[in-house]
């Protein structure tokens, strides 16, 4: 598929995928108890890093575990209602805001086991458990408001990022008993979401109010420079993914819109209406009824969820002939979106405590072309891009750079 600069395509115009997929439902735990209303919930989820082990928020501060019993990955062909889908419950104390898996942690008399999850909760303190037992690992104490996202570095550095409505972001050295490393500030809103590049140890993104999307460049745990601001959203964004090799990230805003970003040139690759026209300024600055609650990459980077207000959960297919598109409809808000690590299942949490999980059973192999882009990707530091890009020939520079 051929980006063209500033490239826009709205889901009501573009094609819809050959085949649907399959939906299956875990539903709300406290959807029965009338007493229960979801003011304050976020509805997170998480696959562990092999797919064995799968976490959601339940309400009311619990999470729900669902796993095999082994290390084959959770199997969601068979429907499943409420706690009868949980393999274990963890009381969290206070709602969970955020959550993440993380991978085992060697060395660390806490930390050293799989299926280890680190859980943000609306006051501030991060606790880290072992997901199969129940057990608290670790607990960290620092913001002092909700902890919106949680993200781990790649390449065996060990540390955790948050981000916070305490507008902050805090580096957590998880192999040193979890001390606090660092206190990043730039924005001057709440930030909603925070996230790792999976290729890059010192590139980080951020995004919050005011429109405000910033690539950090952490130099080691404790230092990092300004960060560079990425404008092209109008109004506040919710959510930001990176794509599997590094070179993209997408961000999801109220303002109806998903940017993919070429994070290398800092400029946008294509944008993914949600809306259709686009809400004009007056609009995409306020409510609009197409905001954008998150965005996820599946690991292959061939697909792209997204959460809309319109109550649409949608698959982008983004190489195929033309982009095409999956919608599904939701019977609650959706707050949370991530695939399966296999590419298999999108699973989307929705603001009861509910789980819509989107089955694609024909997963294709992407295609040798895309492949060998997201390795040389993978393989090429930004700076060594930059460089190499102004003396390659015209069409593998733009094949690169995912123009074309």
């Amino acid at each position: 598929m051929h980006f063209s600069d500033n490239a826009v395509i709205f889901a009501a115009k573009a094609q819809r995928s050959e085949e649907t997929p399959e939906v299956r439902d875990i539903a709300s735990v406290f959807a029965s108890n009338s007493l229960w209303k979801p003011v304050d919930e976020t509805t997170c989820c998480d696959f562990s890093l092999n797919g064995s082990v799968f976490a959601w928020s339940l309400g009311q501060g619990f999470v729900g575990i669902l796993t095999n019993g082994d290390d084959n990955h959770v199997d969601f062909e068979s429907p499943f209602h409420g706690l009868n889908s949980c393999t274990r419950v963890i009381d969290c104390g206070e709602n969970v805001t955020s959550l993440v898996f993380l991978p085992r942690i060697p060395g660390s008399k806490k930390c050293d086991h799989d299926a280890l999850l680190a859980t943000g909760l609306r006051r501030g303190p991060i606790k880290v458990w072992n997901a199969l037992t129940g057990d608290v690992c670790n607990i960290l104490f620092d913001h002092t408001s909700r902890v919106t996202s949680l993200t781990f570095a790649p390449k065996g550095l060990n540390l955790l990022v948050s981000s916070s409505h305490d507008k902050t972001l805090k580096v957590w050295d998880m192999a040193d008993n979890g001390n606090m490393c660092m206190t990043m500030r730039a924005h001057k809103q709440s930030i909603n979401a925070c996230a790792y590049s999976p290729t890059d140890s010192q590139m980080l993104a951020s995004v919050g109010g005011g429109r405000e999307v910033f690539l950090w460049n952490l130099t080691n745990k404790r230092r990092t420079g300004r960060p560079t601001q990425l404008l092209g959203h109008r109004n506040d964004v919710r959510s930001c993914a990176w794509s599997p090799d590094g070179a993209l990230l997408a961000t999801g805003s109220n303002d109806s819109s998903v940017i993919v970003w070429d994070v290398v040139s800092k400029t946008k690759v294509i944008t993914l209406g949600h809306m259709c026209p686009m809400p004009s300024s007056i609009y995409a600055g306020g409510a609009n009824g197409h905001w954008v609650s998150c965005v996820a990459f599946s690991r292959d980077g061939t697909k792209l969820v997204s959460t809309c207000e319109d109550d649409r959960a949608r698959i982008w297919h983004l190489y195929d002939n033309h982009i095409s598109v999956d919608e599904i409809p939701l019977s609650k808000v959706a707050t949370r979106c991530t695939f399966s690590p296999n590419g298999k299942y999108a699973a989307i949490g929705q603001a009861d405590g509910s789980v819509k999980i989107m089955c694609d059973s024909n997963v294709k192999i992407p295609s040798l072309a895309h492949l060998s882009r997201m390795a040389a990707r993978k393989d090429t530091k930004q700076d060594k891009l930059q460089t190499i890009g102004q003396t390659l020939p015209y069409l593998i520079n733009q094949y690169l750079r995912y123009r074309c």
